[in-house]
């Protein structure tokens, strides 16, 4: 049998290390990592949430990268316009491109 005593065990400190409360929070500060974030809040589906992002996606690429929170209605309605004229998108995709612009801009 082998001896039982407090001296051949390691101790608390060893088998537990204090972590250090200074980590980095998680999360992602991107704005498409946002909308991710809070399309997955409302307990959107990945199916519907894709789709979604990536029209945000498409919107922050055709204006340069612009932050959404200095764009308005008219940047909208131009890139609305643009994707309906030139890429003869059909009315439910449409929908959904306004829709992912609309739920964008109330985040900013």
């Amino acid at each position: 049998m082998l001896p039982c005593s407090s001296e051949a065990l390691p101790s608390h400190k060893t088998l537990h290390p204090q972590t250090s409360s200074a980590l980095p929070a998680l999360g992602s500060v991107g704005l498409l990592d946002q909308s991710r974030r809070h399309l997955r809040y409302l307990h959107y589906s990945r199916r519907a949430k894709d789709p979604f992002v990536l029209w945000c996606w498409f919107f922050g690429g055709w204006h340069g990268l612009r932050n959404p929170a200095e764009m308005g209605g008219s940047e909208v309605e131009a890139f609305l316009d643009y994707i309906a004229a030139d890429w003869g998108l059909a009315l439910s995709s449409h929908r959904q491109a306004s829709s992912a612009l609309l739920l964008l801009l109330a985040r900013c």
